[in-house]
């Protein structure tokens, strides 16, 4: 099963990928690298969220970048229709900001219905020496908080539907 998930994510980073070999190459290197990789993950107050089920989809977001905070906004809409209708457990990371200031921006133009951790510093990428392309930014992850998908699903149809296959599976296998 996890060398069909590795397939799948080839095939998608292949996709994504510009037509440059070398950039494809790049790209498929840093899914090989982090396929499996355990995350480290903050203590979370409400365990009761977590328990929701099992694995848990992570994001992180530049709050200096304004499209970044955009692609958040088409994000809202996976989450919903896909994440919250099977229960999985979402976080937020907002990197390169403090919270005080980014609720005084955008304590109206968005609103979080589920854990964010504000990581002035990113510590997020640096702790788990993430690539530091955004797109790798976006993940699922099992019980224990290894990689199973590793990619942004908001603007990919193929990718969207690979998360959606790996939590069915997930949620029938379980």
């Amino acid at each position: 099963m996890f060398k069909k998930i590795v397939l799948y994510l080839l095939v998608i980073v292949f996709i994504l990928a510009c037509t440059k070999s070398s950039k494809y190459n790049e790209n498929r290197n840093i899914v090989k690298e982090n396929m499996a990789k355990q995350i480290a993950m903050p203590k979370i107050e409400n365990k009761n969220y977590l328990n929701k089920c099992k694995i848990k989809f992570v994001t992180r977001i530049n709050a200096n970048c304004y499209p970044c905070l955009y692609n958040y906004s088409m994000m809202e809409l996976f989450i919903e229709e896909v994440l919250e209708k099977y229960n999985i457990s979402v976080i937020i990371y907002v990197a390169n900001i403090d919270s005080t200031s980014f609720y005084k921006i955008y304590k109206n133009k968005i609103q979080f219905n589920f854990p964010v951790i504000f990581d002035e510093k990113d510590d997020f990428v640096k702790k788990n020496d993430l690539p530091y392309d955004s797109k790798f930014h976006t993940m699922l992850l099992d019980e224990n908080n290894k990689i199973i998908i590793l990619g942004n699903p908001v603007n990919n149809k193929e990718l969207k539907e690979l998360y959606i296959k790996q939590i069915n599976n997930h949620i029938n296998n379980n």
